[in-house]
């Protein structure tokens, strides 16, 4: 064999282990980049869920969502003002909102048959003395709400005037004004 065709069969097969190496660098250096990725790639958390499990378990006093009109009257008696149902394109169901003007306790209730009515939206603002089961209330800043409901906070939807529990389809949602609570609502804000 000549000296010439040794020195190409030499390159080639350096050429080979070189490529062979740089390919499993590659595949090593991707291993490690994606490995870090995960980490650095979190999930996002799924404020429909929260929104969702905070419906069906927070309270505002004796309120809740989902409460039955009975329960309500047995509770809170007979409301200040109630307005005539409507039927709503959105949701198809009849809505009508019922006050407590002196207790500043404002709710919807749907239902088209007073048996089958129930509160689907709690608001709440001054003079309400009610709290949260995280003992949040009307007056309360703007840091307890925070600690207090740390972990469930939308801060997409969450500002220095609001907070949103959950998501804005489902859940709470606190407003302020001067860094205190002045008014807190349960249910879905949009559709």
């Amino acid at each position: 064999m000549s000296d010439h065709i040794k020195v190409i069969i030499l390159l080639t097969c350096l050429l080979t282990v070189s490529c062979g190496n740089s390919k499993k660098q590659n595949q090593n250096d991707s291993k490690r980049l994606n490995e870090n990725m995960t980490v650095l790639v979190k999930p996002e958390k799924d404020y429909g869920k929260i929104g969702t499990d905070v419906l069906n378990s927070e309270t505002i006093g004796t309120l809740n969502y989902g409460l039955s009109f009975s329960e309500l009257i047995k509770e809170l008696g007979e409301p200040s003002e109630k307005l005539e149902s409507e039927l709503w394109g959105a949701d198809g169901e009849y809505h009508q909102t019922i006050k407590y003007s002196t207790q500043g306790i404002e709710l919807d209730i749907i239902g088209g048959v007073e048996s089958e009515k129930k509160i689907n939206m709690i608001t709440i603002y001054e003079p309400c003395d009610l709290k949260t089961s995280k003992n949040i209330g009307i007056g309360s800043s703007y840091d307890q709400v925070e600690s207090a409901y740390k972990g469930l906070i939308d801060l997409t939807n969450s500002d220095q005037s609001q907070i949103v529990v959950g998501s804005i389809y489902g859940g709470m949602m606190f407003k302020f004004k001067d860094q205190k609570v002045n008014s807190i609502f349960i249910g879905a804000a949009a559709e």
